[in-house]
């Protein structure tokens, strides 16, 4: 007998977290509508884990019309019944907030609930929090505890094997988690006739090797918004590999990281587009380029309609290639050397609302290594994710 016959056989035995697994089966092979049967049997035989995984589908729409209502409901419902998973997906939503009045305060107390209980991917959001705060021990032990509970992004970030006892460090007493209001910070100007500016040491190390472990199972070749007609599309100028978050895939880690590049912006943190993340190799570029939707083209009326005009730009190094890479505004003279953790910003469109064709940039080809970046996009109106 195979072991998907095994595990059909205990699921439809009624065995809740068989019925959990399959579903999770069924779900890795795109199947979301035997997926979802399968959670329901599950959820409805009290497995909380499943009910929030239908959550999750929900709210991304896996198989189904997005429903970000029936996803709250399931996070809450799970996370009454002191689910971890639940908790830690109800405080997203509300760090977020996502259906909701942003509750940042209530998101604290979720995830240091979460944590508390073990839940890896809570303990690695804790982590990053602790050592952007300046807990940098505290951070480095709750890796180890997720990494020795097998979360792989933990033991890529931990860097080592960790310590022989972390599987079996409990967390019940750890500190309840507050969070502390982004500062700004002094930037570097290389031209003052321009709006560019360079934020060396924005992210910390831990932050961009999150964010590129998160990315890296979803890179694709890289698309570029027509600037006629605002649609996603290959484009031969730029080499590269990347990948979009959708809006509920951000963590309060993630988030954190787009309030501080919103602060340094000056604009709204509601005006961002979610996180496109880029990856160049030997070889590889992105010809000069302006970020902004051409407003002269036709088709472009409609997309600047709907969602607004791209007004400016923030992107952040989350590595350091060894020799290549740096990002050149030639109508300047101005080139920014890629260093993991430093962010850049410009704007795209003069104070008048009409665009800035200074705004004129290129990535120039990586020589040697790898160079990653997190793009940030910022409308002129709050963005409404499609």
């Amino acid at each position: 007998m195979s072991d998907f016959e095994t595990l059909w056989q205990a699921a439809n035995a009624g065995d809740p977290a068989q019925q959990f697994a399959l579903g999770r089966h069924y779900a890795d092979e795109a199947d979301y509508g035997r997926s979802r049967r399968w959670l329901g049997r599950a959820a409805r035989n009290g497995y909380h884990e499943a009910r929030v995984e239908l959550g999750r589908q929900s709210l991304l729409g896996l198989g189904i019309a997005a429903n970000t209502a029936d996803a709250l409901h399931a996070f809450r419902s799970a996370a009454e019944a002191g689910d971890p998973s639940g908790q830690f997906e109800l405080a997203n939503a509300c760090y977020r907030g996502q259906g909701m009045t942003r509750d940042t305060e209530a998101a604290a107390a979720l995830l240091t609930e979460a944590a508390r209980s073990g839940l890896p991917a809570a303990l690695v959001n804790y982590a990053l929090i602790a050592d952007q705060l300046g807990s940098t021990k505290l951070g480095a032990e709750l890796l180890a505890s997720a990494a020795a509970a097998g979360d792989a992004r933990a033991q890529v970030l931990l860097g080592q094997e960790p310590p022989a006892d972390a599987a079996e460090r409990r967390w019940d007493n750890l500190d309840a988690l507050t969070f502390e209001p982004a500062a700004l910070a002094t930037p570097q100007v290389p031209d003052p006739a321009f709006s560019l500016r360079v934020y060396p040491n924005l992210l910390t190390p831990l932050e961009c090797a999150y964010l590129i472990e998160t990315a890296r199972p979803d890179l694709l070749p890289s698309h570029t918004v027509h600037p006629v007609t605002g649609e996603s599309v290959l484009d031969t100028t730029r080499t590269s590999y990347g990948w979009s978050f959708h809006p509920a895939q951000e963590d309060i880690v993630i988030t954190r990281v787009k309030e501080r590049l919103a602060l340094q912006a000056g604009i709204p943190f509601d005006h961002a587009e979610p996180f496109a993340m880029l990856r160049y190799t030997a070889g590889q570029e992105y010809r000069e380029h302006f970020d902004y939707i051409d407003p002269e083209s036709g088709e472009a009326g409609e997309e600047i309609g709907r969602r607004g005009q791209r007004v400016a730009t923030t992107f952040s190094y989350l590595s350091t290639p060894q020799a290549g890479g740096e990002t050149e505004f030639p109508r300047f003279q101005s080139r920014v050397r890629p260093v993991a953790g430093t962010a850049v910003f410009f704007r795209n469109t003069l104070s008048d609302g009409s665009i800035d064709r200074n705004s004129l940039h290129a990535s120039a080809p990586v020589i040697e290594g790898e160079k990653w970046l997190a793009t940030l996009w910022f409308r002129d109106r709050p963005f409404r994710h499609e």
